[in-house]
């Protein structure tokens, strides 16, 4: 699980269009939500490990248990159903913190579909998100970084709401926060939508009363057990009535960790990124402390059982692999303990390697390093060949006549119309004269160009155009 490690990050890109959550049809709760920003920063994980928008028709998915030990809530499987199907009903407005939000008060639900299914005794969650945070996710043109760590300790919709708030501020100068009257507060950091008065205006309690019973209890939270301390800024009207509400956003200051991770070593990093594992920093930490507790060699066995796994493309595709490699060391663990008390039993010597099938003398294992070395360097080599390829490919698109790249630009945007990607943010940044600029159009039309031009998996055209050592 990821939290279950305090070496591993679990940073949130978060868009701050979407920071600020209005509830206007349904309830949201602590551990909702909480859970709701867990499988957004998996969405981003996933997205930037496919590096292009994916069809309309894909589904996330993760495990239960793994959601919701990120969300800080381990053992709640029984209530997550209710939890999933709120996110599904619940109909929110999105704001921005501050007042350069694109998003003017568009109405969404918080997710397009949710299915919960029993594999294998496991419980997973398969998802989708509604193309505006789908777009949003891939490339926010503004974001606030949340420590879901963090996020996890919050245990009342107020202080889970607010520390999300507050996290775009703290690295900001002024470490303020912006300024709003207080019924914007008192609506944003609540899960149930106000009832309303005659004239269709929120009915909500005093300002006085909210902060007592909320909003308070929300900010002690936030300097007891996570990493920022927050302060509350109020507005008086000639000293009486407070007219508008700001916080003031530190860091506490943390201590470096007594025993950093050290490195993976040259053979097991080529190895990952052979096998695409190293373009996420959670499971970049995972496998360095997987290597830390199991060792090279067998770190080795079980890249080659998860290499061997992945190659099986009539199996459902590894959603999870670093979580796959912890598996098979687990079982090579088990297995050789189970053979040290069977030597014990029988007083048989143990073999210098504890007998582990696949764990071999110190020649195999100076064999597999060598093949490793190599492996990288063939890794490094097609890595670069890719990024000469993709460089070629937009300075070809950059130098290409008006009347060309316009010809390109209306089969890119006919390919996303016929993919279903083609919202109204994507629609805009290809109008722009400088659409070529935005990260995820220029990302997709590069790929797009080279799917057309040299054949869907052009990529493979490396092995021919390979020269080796």
């Amino acid at each position: 699980m990821r939290t279950s490690d305090p070496d591993l990050p679990a940073i949130l890109r978060n868009p701050v269009d979407t920071i600020a959550i209005f509830p206007r049809k349904g309830k949201l709760c602590p551990i909702g939500r909480k859970m709701y920003r867990v499988m957004l920063y998996m969405s981003q994980d996933t997205l930037k490990q496919l590096g292009t928008m994916p069809l309309a028709t894909h589904r996330f998915r993760a495990t239960l248990p793994e959601i919701l030990t990120l969300a800080g809530a381990e053992g709640q499987n029984a209530s997550a159903k209710t939890y999933l199907t709120a996110m599904n009903d619940t109909k929110v407005v999105y704001d921005s913190p501050d007042s350069k939000s694109e998003l003017q008060h568009e109405q969404f639900h918080l997710l397009s579909e949710v299915q919960l299914r029993l594999q294998g005794g496991v419980n997973w969650v398969y998802w989708s998100l509604p193309p505006t945070i789908y777009e949003a996710l891939l490339d926010p043109s503004r974001w606030g970084l949340t420590d879901l760590r963090m996020l996890a300790r919050m245990t009342t919709y107020a202080s889970v709401a607010l520390y999300e708030i507050i996290s775009k501020y703290k690295d900001n100068p002024t470490k303020l926060t912006c300024r709003k009257a207080p019924e914007w507060w008192m609506e944003v950091l609540s899960g149930t939508p106000p009832s309303m008065d005659e004239e269709g205006k929120p009915k909500l309690p005093e300002w006085r009363k909210f902060k007592n019973k909320f909003l308070n209890p929300a900010m002690q939270a936030i300097n007891d057990v996570s990493d920022l301390k927050v302060e509350l800024l109020e507005d008086r009207l000639y000293g009486k009535a407070v007219t508008s509400v700001q916080f003031k956003v530190t860091k506490k200051p943390s201590a470096k960790p007594a025993n950093e991770l050290p490195p993976l070593s040259e053979a097991l990093h080529a190895y990952a990124k052979e096998l695409g594992l190293t373009g996420s920093a959670s499971d970049e930490g995972r496998l360095k402390r997987l290597a830390r507790d199991y060792g090279d060699a067998k770190m080795l066995v079980a890249f080659k059982k998860l290499e061997a796994r992945m190659s099986q493309k009539e199996l459902d595709f590894v959603h999870k692999p670093v979580g796959m490699m912890e598996s098979f060391l687990l079982a090579m663990a088990k297995q050789e303990e189970e053979q040290r008390q069977q030597r014990e039993r029988e007083q048989i010597p143990a073999t210098e390697d504890g007998g582990v099938e696949g764990y071999g003398s110190e020649a195999e294992r100076q064999a597999e390093l060598a093949q490793a070395m190599a492996l990288q360097r063939r890794t490094e080599r097609y890595e670069a060949w890719v990024k000469a390829k993709r460089d070629e490919i937009a300075q070809k698109i950059q130098q290409m006549s008006s009347e060309e790249a316009q010809y390109w630009l209306d089969a890119y945007r006919a390919n996303l119309k016929a993919r279903g990607l083609l919202t109204g943010a994507v629609e805009r940044k290809l109008a722009q004269p400088d659409w070529f600029s935005s990260t995820s159009t220029r990302i997709g039309m590069i790929e797009f160009y080279a799917k057309t031009e040299l054949g869907e998996d052009w990529k493979s055209l490396f092995v021919l155009e390979d020269s080796g050592d």
